[in-house]
C-alpha cells in the first residue's frame, strides 16, 4: 500500500514477501517445493535492495545498507527457506518463535541483520 512506501522512506521500514507477486497471503495454500522455487528471486530482491541502500549511503564494503533487522510475518516462510535442499531427518518441522541463531543456506544479507 501507499502508507507502506511511506514508512519506508520516513522511518526506514521496508516491506517484501518470500512469494512477492503471487497471489493469495496464506502460506498454507503453497507446497515446500513452490517456497523452493521462489526462493532465489526473494534472495536477488533483498541482494538488489542491498546494493541500491549501500549506493545511497555511499558504503564501500558492501554491508552498510543492510537492514538491522529481518522479520518473518510468520513461522512458515522462515521454516520454507530453511528447509531448501534438506532431506528426510534434517528437515526442520517447527521453528520456535522470535529471532532465529540459523540463517538459511545462501543467506544473502550479511550476518550482522538480526
Amino acid at each position: 500500500s501507499a502508507e507502506d512506501d511511506d514508512l519506508m522512506l520516513d522511518v526506514g521500514v521496508g516491506f517484501t514477501d518470500v512469494g512477492t507477486g503471487n497471489p493469495g497471503t496464506k502460506s498454507s495454500k503453497f507446497k515446500s517445493d513452490v517456497f523452493g522455487e521462489w526462493r532465489q528471486n526473494f534472495y536477488v530482491r533483498l541482494l538488489r535492495h542491498l546494493d541500491r541502500a549501500n549506493s545511497d549511503i555511499g558504503c564501500t564494503c558492501g554491508k552498510c545498507g543492510a537492514p538491522a533487522v529481518v522479520a518473518f510475518s510468520g513461522k512458515r516462510h522462515y521454516l520454507e527457506l530453511m528447509n531448501v535442499g534438506r532431506k528426510g531427518k534434517l528437515k526442520l518441522s517447527t521453528v520456535g518463535y522470535g529471532p532465529q541463531k540459523e540463517l538459511p543456506d545462501g543467506w544473502p544479507l550479511p550476518n550482522a541483520t538480526e
